[in-house]
């Protein structure tokens, strides 16, 4: 594989993960806990986050 695409797969893998992070402080920082309806949310996020992961290390193992 082109060094330079596996170097963008590589990095969007750790982006993701930073992401999730984030919601994770969003949703608890308005009130410091995470809402039945924020839990939804952080659900949706965290599935399609690592759909696109799953994507990535199949690209990268390839």
């Amino acid at each position: 594989m082109n060094q330079f695409i596996e170097n963008q797969c590589k990095n969007m893998v750790q982006s993701i993960q930073i992401f999730k992070q984030s919601c994770e402080f969003a949703a608890k920082r308005d009130d410091g806990k995470i809402s039945k309806d924020e839990e939804k949310t952080m659900a949706r996020i965290n599935k399609a986050a690592d759909s696109f992961t799953k994507e990535l290390q199949k690209i990268l193992n390839s």
